[in-house]
């Protein structure tokens, strides 16, 4: 019951104090060989299901703004207050700006400028039905793309209204200008989509597409979409895998990692069978499809929905609790060359403690991971033989809230 809780409020909104300004800290620039970038600074999405605060964290772990947007009271330029479900793109946006992604039900994005808190532009994405919008990514200047996480029922009476796909937007005015679905499964007919992270990958973009019915009852083979530069689409199955999300690019850019986490069932929980379709799943990313490699299976518990690379060997991740089991929630460190699993945090706690993980290690900055129980971003380095816990980082003058969700800019 917990669990579905956590998943399901969010939509009441509360004041929690007035914006602040931050400053913004130089572009790192991008990682050996250009191929990824670690961002400005870690955003930092902080809620209580009902309330969301917006700070932002330099990549060596300073706070330079306690609350730079906040639910309540709406800064000028914003039209749709932001609800308690609001995430932020994982791959940092290449214009500089801070995008939020409020789900659901409000599916609205909003554009800021970090250097004055001030709000650009707003778009609801959501066609006519609570679209539930995953994620965003910059492909060129001007141009994002969009996953839309839900499926409309009843389409037809609007453009763009089918969902359960990966929406096309031009940035500046903005607008929705086109939508990419991806196909049926034969196999698996009442099965969606259900698109969540992107990542862009040398000239394609690869979808983790969760493939959940949409009463979340069944849940089909965990697949990767990509989306070629024609918009051209295709999917590779992961198999024996349920619930696969989270996209990690390596910094060397050979290699994405995927955290699977096994179908939920919060009718008869199972949490053996969950762990049984679990792993974290390790692409070649030198081709135009991808191939696996390696594939780290769950032991004592589902993986989380977060994963990040510290290095091309290093990974950072998260492994979900279960109060049956007396199992509890854990941040990990993966060594790649040696399959071996390092436990750096253990919440104590069977539920609502640690979500997200990030790291700008190769940028010269930290790992952090989010802890709602400690309401802080726990902090970690690498020393030869992996990951080093640091200091907690805490916001004393942000509102109560606690952090759930990272990104960048």
């Amino acid at each position: 019951m917990k669990r579905i809780v956590l998943l399901l409020c969010g939509i009441v909104h509360c004041n929690v104090g007035e914006p602040a300004i931050t400053t913004p800290v130089a572009d790192p620039g991008t990682l050996d060989g250009g191929v990824s970038r670690c961002g400005s600074a870690f955003a930092v999405g902080m809620s209580d299901f009902q309330s969301t605060n917006v700070a932002i964290v330099s990549l060596e772990g300073k706070v330079l703004s306690s609350s730079l947007i906040s639910s309540a009271p709406a800064p000028p330029g914003t039209s749709a207050p932001l609800s308690g479900d609001v995430v932020l793109p994982f791959a940092s946006p290449t214009s500089g700006e801070l995008v939020l992604l409020d789900r659901y039900p409000n599916a609205t994005l909003t554009w800021l400028t970090p250097k004055t808190a001030a709000v650009r532009a707003q778009l609801n994405v959501g066609t006519g039905f609570a679209a539930n919008p995953r994620d965003y990514l910059e492909i060129e200047p001007g141009v994002a793309y969009i996953s839309r996480y839900e499926k409309n029922a009843k389409p037809g009476t609007m453009d763009f209204d089918k969902g359960d796909d990966v929406l096309i937007v031009d940035t500046k005015t903005p607008k929705i200008t086109g939508s990419i679905a991806f196909p049926t499964i034969d196999a698996e007919p009442t099965i969606n989509g259900r698109p969540d992270r992107l990542l862009k990958v040398g000239a394609n973009v690869w979808v983790s597409l969760q493939r959940i019915s949409a009463d979340f009852s069944t849940a089909g083979t965990g697949r990767i979409g990509i989306i070629d530069a024609s918009k051209n689409t295709s999917t590779v199955a992961l198999g024996g895998l349920k619930n696969c999300s989270t996209l990690s690019l390596s910094p060397n850019g050979k290699q994405v990692i995927v955290a699977c986490s096994g179908a939920f069932d919060f009718n008869k929980p199972d949490f053996k069978r969950q762990i049984g379709e679990s792993a974290i799943v390790v692409l070649d990313a030198s081709g135009d499809t991808p191939k696996e490699v390696a594939r780290i299976a769950a032991t004592t518990a589902p993986f989380g929905p977060s994963v990040a690379h510290a290095s091309d060997r290093f990974v950072l991740a998260t492994l979900y609790g279960d109060d049956a089991s007396k199992t509890t929630e854990r941040v990990i460190g993966i060594d790649l060359e040696t399959k071996s699993v390092k436990e750096l945090y253990n919440s104590t706690l069977a539920f609502g403690d640690v979500n997200d993980v990030r790291c700008a290690i190769a940028c010269g900055g930290k790992c952090v991971a989010t802890s709602a129980k400690q309401s802080a971003l726990l902090t970690f380095t690498l020393g030869a033989d992996g990951f080093v816990a640091g200091d907690s980082i805490t916001f004393p003058e942000a509102p109560k809230l606690p952090p759930r969700y990272l990104g960048g800019y």
